[in-house]
């Protein structure tokens, strides 16, 4: 019984954080950067190696489109290219560290507007979601051994 109750309440909390991260970055504006230049940057952020094509797929634009972005990304030192030996006509894309010091700031600005929303919370409460958010981030981390 206590298995079921958990998997149900574990189902609720993670649509509630996606729900949650949406409606913290729904209306983000980043300065310099459309919104669809901050979301293919953050898919770099948080996948490797994008092919053209993934990134077509991802985001359903036209190649000429996400080429355009991609090279001015790559003009603007944000992102790398290259060819894997496999494959010599592929090219994957990565971020490079001014790209993840570009979203980072990004993602501060992000939190500073989130942290108005749990400021009612007493210490107690705190230390109790980030005692939460830690074994989860522990057991995930363990998962992806």
């Amino acid at each position: 019984m206590i298995r079921e109750e958990f998997n149900i309440t574990l189902f609720e909390f993670i649509n509630m954080i996606q729900k949650l991260g949406f409606h913290m970055t729904e209306n983000y504006q980043p300065t310099g950067l459309s919104k669809l230049e901050y979301s293919i940057l953050e898919q770099l952020y948080y996948k490797e190696n994008q092919s053209l094509k993934d990134l077509i797929l991802l985001f359903q634009i036209s190649e000429s489109t996400m080429r355009r972005h991609l090279n001015n990304f790559l003009k603007n030192e944000l992102i790398t290219r290259y060819q894997p030996p496999a494959n010599k006509r592929k090219w994957l894309y990565n971020i490079t560290k001014e790209g993840k010091t570009l979203l980072d700031a990004c993602y501060f600005e992000i939190l500073q507007n989130a942290s108005q929303k749990f400021e009612h919370l007493d210490e107690e409460t705190l230390e109790n979601t980030i005692a939460c958010m830690a074994y989860m981030r522990k057991i995930l981390s363990m998962e992806s051994r």
